[in-house]
């Protein structure tokens, strides 16, 4: 798991090389450790980790450490869930969510993605709701 919190030496770089750079998709979780329904989503996270057999990545950014990648990804509530498909947005959702419903999330993002290289979300089922 890529964390980004106040002990990330160069949170620009670990977030260009590791999240951006990825090969594969890209769960970020944005939370703050004084949020209540961030601590709740934790745990989900950990069973995800479990479950990603390699097929795809998670990062947590603390919002407190990182307040400018929040702000470029206009969270405004945390949790805050992206998916990134080759460094795109492919698809946000905002709240707990389980493990099994993050899973789902992540195979909706990625196979539309597939289908649709260029996504602007016009329509593709990418999930990416704010690019509509």
């Amino acid at each position: 798991m890529i964390k980004i919190n106040k002990d990330t030496a160069d949170i620009a770089s670990t977030f260009q090389n590791d999240v951006l750079g990825s090969d594969k998709p890209v769960l970020i979780d944005f939370y703050a450790d004084w949020c209540g329904p961030c601590q709740m989503i934790a745990p989900e996270l950990e069973k995800l980790k479990e479950m990603a057999n390699g097929e795809f990545e998670i990062c947590k950014i603390d919002v407190d450490a990182a307040g400018e990648l929040a702000g470029q990804f206009g969270v405004r509530s945390i949790p805050t869930l992206f998916v990134l498909c080759d460094g795109k947005v492919c698809a946000t959702e905002m709240g707990f969510k389980s493990a099994e419903d993050l899973k789902e999330m992540i195979a909706t993002a990625t196979a539309g993605a597939a289908n649709n290289s260029d996504c602007g979300c016009t329509g593709c089922g990418c999930g990416n709701k704010s690019a509509a």
